[in-house]
């Protein structure tokens, strides 16, 4: 009795230690950070409103980070989700719906679809990114 009390000891010493090395083996997804530059169209206003959003998007699509528009103001907080391609996110006070592609984001501050007729995005806010060196600044 004493030896298979000896022997399952051992038996789960050895299973106990190596149980985290398989662990360890096992890989998670990093989150990916992103550094793009915006630029933002109201189709009732001219011009455009340039700035740079700073991202990190968690494999299961969380999406946080931070906004600053072209003037360097003070930095806006940025949330929101993407799922197969779908994104959803709030910039400085503005919802946008859309699409992300890698680092391309086309969205609309209305929910209305890009491809949509004119006369349905009126009062819409584009929004268009680009990939672009994280050491930079704006």
């Amino acid at each position: 009795m004493n030896r298979l009390t000896r022997a399952l000891a051992a038996g789960f010493a050895a299973i106990s230690f190596a149980l985290p090395l398989a662990a360890s083996a096992v890989s998670v997804p990093a989150t990916r950070t992103l550094v793009l530059s915006t630029k933002m169209v109201h189709r009732l206003r001219a011009g455009e409103y340039d700035g740079r959003l700073r991202l990190s998007v968690t494999p299961n699509g969380i999406i946080s980070g931070s906004y600053q528009d072209g003037s360097g103001g003070l930095p806006s907080s940025v949330v929101g989700g993407v799922t197969a391609g779908k994104l959803w996110i709030d910039i400085a006070g503005t919802h946008f719906v859309g699409t992300m592609n890698g680092a391309t984001i086309d969205a609309w501050s209305s929910g209305v679809a890009a491809g949509a007729p004119a006369y349905q995005r009126v009062d819409d806010v584009e929004l268009t990114t680009a990939a672009v060196d994280p050491a930079s600044s704006i």
